[in-house]
């Protein structure tokens, strides 16, 4: 029987993500220059520019920064008591399953060595702290049209998002770091 190819709902979901963005700014730019004095249109194409912004942020930096590789042992990437408070007031135990991933080949560990899943926590980590980062750059297109407000919502919206993903791969590379010393620990013993 052939094997039903499941669907990437997060790729789909980026997909959308990208053409209604395209689309929204296509329809509000012409708009906008038909109408520059009109608030409503102002800030219609303001978030159309916000959501391709959010969009190519991610595109972007989310090839330079996986590009990279990093020291897992590193203090930046070690887990303390405040992260692991953090992860109980957020539930992550509970979550973590339904979390979006857009690339599950990089958690594959029918594929993927333990040393290589740890390494893209890393630098999902890196590229989630990046867009957190980027995502408030948005606001200076506030300059030119006005409305810091609704940015500033637009930016938190999607940097809670961002936030919660930095936690999980904080959460999962301490787990997999355990387990990793741990199975090292007991094949050196056995060798």
């Amino acid at each position: 029987m052939k094997e039903k190819k499941k669907i990437n709902k997060t790729r789909v979901v980026l997909i959308f993500w990208l053409i209604a963005s395209i689309i929204l700014t296509c329809i509000s730019l012409p708009l906008y220059i038909k109408n520059p004095d009109n608030k409503h249109i102002k800030n219609f194409l303001l978030v159309s520019l916000l959501l391709l912004w959010n969009f190519w942020i991610r595109v972007i930096s989310g090839l330079i920064f996986t590009a990279f590789t990093y020291n897992p042992e590193s203090r930046w990437f070690k887990i303390n008591d405040t992260d692991r408070k953090w992860h109980n007031f957020i539930k992550v135990k509970k979550w973590i399953q339904h979390a979006p991933t857009f690339n599950p080949k990089q958690y594959d560990s029918k594929t993927l060595t333990l040393d290589e899943i740890i390494q893209n926590t890393c630098r999902n980590e890196v590229s989630h702290i990046m867009y957190f980062i980027e995502t408030y750059m948005g606001i200076l297109l506030s300059l030119y049209f006005g409305n810091y407000l609704l940015t500033i919502i637009v930016a938190i919206t999607v940097s809670i998002h961002d936030i919660f993903l930095i936690s999980l791969q904080r959460f999962s590379r301490d787990r997999l770091n355990k387990l990793n010393k741990r199975m090292k620990r007991t094949q050196a013993k056995t060798s």
